[in-house]
């Protein structure tokens, strides 16, 4: 992966300043870093790879290891296009137990985006933005239990604001129309295209305090109905999007005047039904 991400620093670079990067709150990751424990890291949604892209690189940049991340659509790992992100980077699919287990094992943390395409493009952000929606994903808590480890959530301000879309959401169809006339050889290009439609809404990470599994976790042992797991997982989800909530609730205060200016572009675009 190493070879990987380095041969991506240009564009990490362009994507940075292009959407004023921020990461914060990354020396929450020192202590489990230096254990040389792993970890998961959760987030909300991601739109596109252009978000996870900021976050594998940022901390490539600070400790020199990146999460592996999740996939939770065939779509990332199987098309043509996306296959070659998802080997660059070592993505795994959910469904891949052996390889995330295997992955734990070897002391290498992964990022996962519990809410997947539903949270991410499939709703209309206008009408309801940052929400978590992690629905059944109860193989989250048996990859927790099994190894018995630490979550991080990170809260993604910004990533909402990348999409343009109208009051209809059409971004799935459209999508999938582009990504099918496009092939391989133009999988660069795709990447660019990607940053061209997005307005340079300000984009900031924030890496919140570990929580533990008895934080969340409805019984002790292994050994969980699907009810039980359920449960725990709503009780993870709840912590989550409440320190989502709390950033959120102070948009305002980490907003710059570029920021505030495409903000209200795209309200009237869409109040002019755009």
């Amino acid at each position: 992966m190493k070879e990987s991400i380095e041969a991506q620093n240009n564009l990490i670079w362009f994507l940075k300043q292009y959407f004023r990067y921020e990461i914060r709150g990354v020396d929450k990751l020192d202590s489990l870093t230096a254990s040389k424990s792993p970890y998961i890291i959760l987030a909300n949604h991601s739109v596109n790879f252009i978000d996870p892209l900021l976050l594998i690189h940022s901390l490539y940049d600070r400790f020199k290891l990146a999460p592996s991340p999740i996939g939770y659509s065939s779509f990332l790992i199987e098309n043509p296009i996306m296959r070659g992100f998802a080997d660059k980077y070592d993505m795994i699919s959910h469904r891949d137990f052996r390889k995330i287990n295997t992955t734990l094992r070897n002391k290498k943390s992964i990022l996962a985006y519990p809410g997947g395409y539903e949270e991410g493009v499939l709703r209309n952000f206008s009408k309801e933005p940052y929400k978590l929606k992690w629905k059944e994903k109860v193989g989250l808590i048996k990859i927790i239990v099994n190894h018995n480890i630490p979550i991080v959530f990170v809260a993604k301000i910004g990533a909402d604001e990348l999409v343009t879309q109208s009051n209809a959401v059409k971004m799935p169809s459209i999508s999938r129309k582009i990504f099918g006339m496009v092939d391989e050889i133009f999988e660069e290009a795709l990447q660019m295209w990607t940053v061209a439609i997005h307005p340079p809404i300000k984009v900031i990470h924030i890496i919140t305090d570990p929580i533990y599994p008895s934080q969340f976790l409805n019984k002790k042992g292994k050994r969980m109905t699907k009810e039980e797991a359920l449960e725990s997982l709503r009780k993870l989800e709840e912590i989550c999007q409440l320190r989502l909530d709390h950033f959120i609730e102070n948009r305002h205060l980490l907003e710059d005047d570029i920021d505030k200016f495409i903000k209200k572009f795209i309200k009237d675009s869409r109040n002019y039904g755009l």
